[in-house]
């Protein structure tokens, strides 16, 4: 059925004046006028175009805060129930109508129909219900099949259903509690040492004050809080170590998953099976007992999931690529409070997008992972003085450019202080390190050496190792700070690169950075996996990381990481790494995927999760 020529007109116009324009400011004029007639006839007049309901929309301004109402068709088709339906068309322009950017940032909306208001939550539909609906939004009305035809974007639906039951802040609370006596774990409520404990993260800077705390120790209670908080409208978050936490307030669940430890080794398969809980220096040390290597991160005091869904850069990774590739399986339980057991064959879509997607998809409550046939490396770092930084630098970034793939390697400049477990080399001075690990024969990674060694490092520690003494090649940090990171990739690092570089961040820059760190990617990075996965970027050549401290009357770490990454933005490659996009900024996470990817996850988010329960943290939504 055909709606009105009038209102076809209408739309293009809005769709095609110019902001600010004499005809943007007619159109600005007459949408206005439309809401108040609608609104003082109880949408007697204005309620109607020929067939198709006109309904007004009140969102919330993602960016001002303020409310925002627009007129809109509105559909009810009884395949559908009591959901509402709504087409962000926006006449076929280019981009989607703010009205629904808005529904995506501050799903409560209000829809005012009939004389009657209603408080509804929006959500996208997902693939398979627009696939439904977008035959029966065209028989009703014609207009939008010629508004798809003239934009290349996908024209989405969103879906307007009622809100979950209104509660006190009291019967909430409450029902947390009685939350704790089904589950093998337990329930902290705000105001008790386990739950300051357990929500605190390793960057102290990060404010993470939950509604509670749920201290999981089997995947049913996972399963359980999902569905809590889902009824109680509350989003879920994730967190063992905290070292990737995210902002959470008062109207988040946390799920900590220190109690899920478990640890099992199959020698004849070479595979851990390990709880998502679980500490890599303890799986390192399981499967050392066995003879085989597990593919730890440099810091091998973080969680295993974590690590393994942000894709996972290892001390090996040129050698071996991202840990992720070697991920058999997930039990993860998604945003529906479903618990999956996840394989490229069972549920090809989610592997997919558990490996790189980090919280996307849900909290992964196991996983079993490939080990490695290696007991011994030939690694350490070579240490240099800070006056060498220079030449250093410009020979390294030379001699990694022929690397062969048994070898991995990081250099980092640093401003280290004056803590009594530091070699007297290296206490409170400011140095230039070498990180390095050889997986082939000894003797021909002594050999590699040598152009590095030539510059008379202050401290050698390369030298043949158990694997099991990984973690001691970057010595990362494991207590708490109050940290503030940023990061960026490189597509290469000509001598010019250097230069920019040592120019912010040198020894004679004045730069606040405790470290600037520079990461050689390439080798098995670069591959392609067995099976396709969420994580991008791995054709880029380096990774980029400042770290800082925030401290009260310090010099703005953020900003100076920020200078590094201007300094070299000649050389950057467009993207992040999920892993190292520290800090709460959408955009900053958003930049870990391409388009394609950004869109699959989000599809698949919206189809596991159609009540965004898993919308706190690193996740990837419309």
């Amino acid at each position: 059925m055909s709606t009105a020529p009038l209102s076809r007109r209408f739309s293009a116009l809005a769709a095609t004046a110019a902001p600010g324009s004499r005809t943007a400011r007619f159109v600005t004029a007459v949408s206005r006028a439309h809401v108040r007639v609608h609104r003082a006839t109880g949408g007697r007049l204005g309620g109607a175009m020929g067939p198709v309901e006109i309904a007004l929309l009140t969102t919330t301004g993602r960016r001002s805060g303020a409310p925002r109402t627009s007129a809109l068709a509105c559909f009810r088709f009884p395949e559908f129930g009591d959901q509402l339906v709504l087409v962000a068309s926006n006449a076929g322009a280019a981009r989607h109508p703010a009205w629904f950017h808005n529904a995506l940032a501050h799903p409560d909306v209000r829809l005012e129909r009939r004389g009657r208001s209603e408080d509804l939550r929006a959500r996208p539909a997902t693939e398979a219900e627009r696939a439904v609906l977008w035959p029966l939004v065209v028989a009703a009305a014609d207009t939008y099949a010629a508004y798809q035809e003239l934009t290349d974007r996908r024209i989405p639906l969103l879906l307007l259903e009622p809100r979950p039951a209104p509660r006190t802040a009291a019967e909430g609370l409450q029902l947390l509690a009685e939350l704790g006596k089904h589950l093998d774990g337990d329930v902290h409520l705000p105001g008790t040492p386990r739950y300051a404990e357990l929500a605190a993260p390793w960057n102290v800077t990060v404010p993470v004050t939950p509604a509670a705390v749920v201290a999981a120790r089997s995947a049913r209670d996972v399963a359980a809080a999902v569905r809590t908080a889902g009824s109680l409208g509350l989003t879920v978050a994730v967190q063992r170590t905290g070292h990737g936490a995210c902002p959470v307030d008062r109207g988040t669940l946390l799920v900590h998953t220190g109690g899920l430890d478990g640890c099992s080794i199959d020698p004849v398969a070479r595979t851990a099976r390990v709880g998502a809980g679980s500490l890599w220096t303890g799986v390192v040390a399981a499967a050392a007992e066995h003879g085989l290597a597990a593919p730890c991160g440099s810091a091998p005091g973080v969680g295993v999931a974590g690590f393994l869904t942000g894709g996972g850069l290892g001390p090996l990774a040129r050698t071996i690529g991202p840990s992720s590739d070697l991920v058999r399986a997930f039990d993860v339980v998604t945003g529906d409070g479903e618990l999956r057991h996840v394989t490229p064959e069972t549920e090809p879509d989610l592997f997919w997008g558990l490996r790189g997607g980090k919280a996307t998809l849900g909290i992964v409550t196991a996983v079993e992972v490939e080990l490695l046939p290696i007991t011994e490396v030939l690694g350490g770092a070579l240490w240099f003085a800070a006056e060498r930084a220079g030449t250093v630098l410009h020979r390294w970034a030379r001699w990694c450019a022929d690397l062969p793939t048994q070898a991995t390697t990081s250099v980092v400049l640093a401003q280290l202080p004056p803590l009594p477990d530091l070699p007297p080399a290296l206490a409170g001075r400011s140095v230039v390190g070498v990180r390095f690990v050889w997986t082939g024969g000894t003797g021909d990674g002594e050999r590699l050496l040598e152009p590095l060694r030539e510059l008379a490092p202050v401290l050698d520690t390369v030298a043949v190792m158990p694997y099991a003494a990984i973690g001691s090649v970057h010595a990362d940090p494991t207590d708490p700070v109050p940290a503030t990171e940023r990061s960026g990739l490189l597509t290469e690092l000509p001598p010019a690169a250097v230069d920019a570089l040592l120019a912010v961040a040198g020894p004679d820059s004045g730069t606040p950075l405790l470290a600037v760190e520079l990461r050689q990617l390439g080798g098995a990075v670069a591959a392609a996996p067995a099976h396709p996965s969420a994580l991008c970027h791995r054709d880029a050549g380096f990774t980029v990381l400042t770290l800082g401290l925030a401290l009260p009357g310090a010099p703005d770490a953020g900003a100076a990481g920020e200078a590094v990454l201007d300094a070299l933005r000649d050389w950057s490659h467009p993207g992040a790494l999920p892993n190292f996009a520290g800090g709460d900024d959408p955009a900053r996470f958003a930049r870990c995927y391409d388009d394609e990817t950004r869109t699959r996850l989000r599809d698949l988010g919206d189809r596991y999760d159609r009540h965004r329960v898993l919308a706190t943290g690193r996740v990837v939504r419309g």
